[in-house]
């Protein structure tokens, strides 16, 4: 008779899932804005407006196909 794989909750099995701070600040510092619409990459010429706030900077990024997508900078 086969058995199924057993299962384990415990946080061990979550070791190869997780990544190190200095990956995961790496990737963040590789993100880049992109319109929410065609998925064109958005750079500071395509920025009309910054304002900031107590949780941080919002950005709107108006596309060349027209559609304007927001972002919060922390």
């Amino acid at each position: 008779m086969c058995r199924p794989p057993a299962l384990s909750l415990s946080p061990r099995g979550w070791l190869a899932f997780t990544t190190s701070r200095r990956v995961a600040r790496d990737m963040l510092n590789e993100l880049t804005s992109t319109c929410e619409h065609c998925d064109r990459e958005l750079d500071d010429e395509h920025c009309m407006l910054v304002y900031e706030t107590d949780a941080g900077q919002r950005r709107a990024y108006e596309c060349d196909c027209g559609a304007v997508t927001i972002t919060v900078h922390r």
